[in-house]
């Protein structure tokens, strides 16, 4: 815990240098736990050990030797150890390092040698001057007796030749026997197939290397074909390995590329194997590169040539990680988490409804990645109605700014007072989502409805258990505009006085104003600053949906809703009525201290300044 709130103190690039003695400080202590932790707590220290190596492997590359795997430690300790020795090798310290992995190699665990010999590979493949001392320990690793060992270093020295195919001359005469006998398992045979197929002009004998192996796919076929010369022992590995689709993959590819250099040897092996992988039941992948290579060459042999084969062995400079670099910049950021230990983001193991919240000061443009995918999944749950209260609100993050739909005109639901009742109950789920910036329009004015059920503030106001307001006393004929805006005040705003947005202070802002969230977020940043102010709220809007109802009354539309323990942060839009279409709006960011009951409001409009401080004025006036 203490080394995680000094990481994000030195995280500017500016205190590197600091950030280093962080390292450089903690690397005793980890090191002393390390030696007298139980199995559970070791692991979890290695994981955290192995965050910091990824970024500064210096600070622990001379005690490597810590990191050596000790007798009858977990298989699961040990293989994260030998994980740590891979990234901790150094030209210096390759050797040792290499000569300890292979002592567990020899070992009766199967799962530690082949993860021993995955770390020599990466050593090797990491640290060109240690790719010579790796290879010849690799070569010896191939006259041991245990299959797994074998087919391993196979596996390994396919990725090594990868990286430096000029060596395939040395290491070629040494593989040979392992290559004519194969590896037991599919992976391994992949391994020495893909290696036949792409040094075979080096290898005599290639063509009959893969022999046995086509036959094998084409009896699986159901073709007619020689049996297997060999034993029963020997045929049923290599009937195991034709079932393999990596096989048959790396086989095609293989066989292909010796035709290009072997026509005589490959014509008639290669024409049946092509026949096998084109009949019916063979996996569409094997189908579909057999038909690629088929057209290929019936297009003609010397195009297909330039297709298949490049000019010559292409050494790879860089293998893909299994953990891209921003996936283990946001676990390092999670330091001192489970994170950590899963080698996962949060999002991958936490459901988004116990994930942290975004905190109350964070800018608009964070917000909407960190709710979309909880609006995504909050927008196909089923919604379920939570205590009162601001801590109950379930809501794990912000609204989300780039997935809710703009809150549909008023005027459209006046046309249809029919059909309100039905809406509003059909939509109910739809208006509470919106708080995680899902569907509906719940910060939207209310359409005016027959009944108090079509309001969309009771909705709000049920999501966090504060009961259906009462219904507004029904408004004379004649007074239809001023009954709109009471339908708005059910909070207690004031009835119609507000005239449906500040009108009585001068104030036209458009009933019904509509503002796609990707517009918001671009507006935010390019409108200009127009008031900053704190005030308290008075109780009757110290609920998140009174809050909101609230400033629909004043045409303020909520556009997203965040809610952390200490803070709850509110979106809100208006538009001048006067405006040109899609110009004149006010965007307010709110932040709400539960503590307190103050609402700190930023402003910014694209309206004149007089215009954006009425209508902040407006807006404050209703909710004081």
């Amino acid at each position: 815990a203490t080394i995680k709130a000094f990481l994000p103190l030195t995280a500017p690039p500016a205190m590197a240098d600091i950030r280093e003695q962080v390292y450089e400080r903690c690397r005793t202590p980890l090191l002393t736990l390390l030696t007298s932790a139980s199995p559970e707590s070791t692991y979890v220290l290695l994981a955290h050990v192995k965050a910091i190596v990824e970024r500064a492997p210096a600070v622990f590359a001379d005690e490597f030797k810590t990191f050596f795997c000790a007798l009858g430690e977990p298989t699961h300790v040990q293989e994260l150890k030998l994980s740590l020795l891979a990234l901790l090798a150094t030209e210096g310290t390759a050797a040792p390092i290499v000569n300890e992995l292979c002592e567990y190699v020899t070992g009766v665990n199967e799962d530690i040698a082949r993860s021993a010999l995955t770390a020599i590979g990466e050593i090797a493949v990491r640290l060109p001057g240690a790719a010579t001392g790796v290879v010849r320990a690799l070569i010896a690793m191939l006259d041991t007796d245990a299959d797994w060992v074998c087919s391993q270093a196979v596996q390994v020295m396919q990725v090594v030749l990868r990286k430096y195919p000029d060596n395939a001359a040395d290491v070629l005469p040494a593989l040979h026997a392992t290559l004519r006998t194969g590896a037991t398992d599919p992976e391994g045979r992949a391994a020495a197939v893909w290696i036949i197929g792409q040094f075979g002009s080096l290898i005599d004998d290639a063509p009959y290397l893969l022999e046995p192996l086509i036959d094998a796919v084409v009896a699986a076929a159901g073709s007619d074909a020689p049996a297997p010369h060999d034993d029963s022992e020997a045929a049923t590995a290599l009937a195991e390995a034709a079932a393999s689709v990596d096989v048959r993959l790396e086989l095609l590819t293989a066989a292909v590329k010796l035709f290009f250099a072997r026509p005589p040897e490959m014509q008639k092996m290669l024409a049946r194997l092509l026949s096998a992988c084109l009949v019916e039941g063979q996996d569409v992948g094997v189908r579909d590169r057999a038909l690629l290579y088929f057209r290929l060459l019936r297009a003609g042999v010397a195009a297909a040539k330039e297709v298949v084969c490049a000019p010559g062995p292409v050494a790879v400079t860089e293998f893909l990680a299994d953990v891209s670099s921003d996936v283990r910049d946001k676990i390092f950021n999670e330091f001192n988490t489970l994170s950590v230990v899963y080698v996962k983001p949060p999002e991958d193991f936490v459901p988004a409804s116990h994930r942290r919240a975004k905190r109350a000061g964070e800018d608009v443009a964070e917000l909407s990645a960190e709710a979309a995918a909880a609006a995504e999944s909050a927008a196909s749950a089923e919604a379920t109605e939570a205590p009162a209260g601001w801590d109950a609100a379930p809501v794990s993050g912000a609204g989300s700014l780039a997935t809710a739909p703009a809150p549909a005109p008023a005027t459209a639901a006046a046309s249809a007072p029919a059909s309100a009742p039905a809406q509003a109950a059909n939509g109910a789920h739809d208006d509470d989502l919106d708080f995680f910036g899902g569907a509906g329009g719940a910060g939207a004015p209310p359409a005016p409805a027959p009944a108090p059920a079509a309001a969309p503030a009771d909705d709000l106001g049920d999501l966090f258990g504060a009961g259906p307001a009462p219904a507004p006393a029904p408004a004379p004929a004649a007074a239809a505009p001023a009954a709109a805006d009471d339908d708005l005040d059910f909070f207690g705003g004031g009835g119609g006085g507000g005239g449906g947005g500040g009108g009585s202070s001068g104030v036209s802002l458009d009933p019904a104003p509509t503002l796609a969230p990707p517009v918001f977020q671009s507006k935010w940043s390019a409108c200009t600053p127009a008031e900053s102010f704190s005030f308290p709220l008075p109780p009757h809007v110290a609920d998140p949906a009174a809050l909101t109802a609230t400033a629909a009354s004043a045409r303020f539309v909520q556009l997203a809703f965040g809610d952390t323990p200490t803070h709850a942060k509110f979106f809100f839009f208006a538009r001048e009525a006067a405006a040109a279409p899609g110009t004149g709006f006010h965007l307010v960011s709110m932040a709400v201290d539960k503590s307190t009951g103050v609402a700190a409001v930023d402003g910014r409009s694209e309206a004149a300044p007089a215009a954006a401080a009425a209508a902040l004025a407006s807006l404050k006036a209703a909710l004081s």
